[in-house]
């Protein structure tokens, strides 16, 4: 997963996903099913 540069610490509690830690890999995958990562609900980035 390169190409994409984390600048700030994760704030998904999904730390088992294959993805954590690699946002734009992440979004990606979320946008191609059509829902929002956990990282975008306001609840996760208090």
């Amino acid at each position: 997963m390169a190409g994409c540069e984390n600048v700030k610490e994760c704030p998904c509690p999904n730390v088992e996903c294959e993805r954590h830690k690699h946002c734009c890999a992440c979004v990606l995958a979320h946008r191609e099913k059509g829902n929002l990562p956990l990282c975008f609900a306001p609840a996760h980035n208090t």
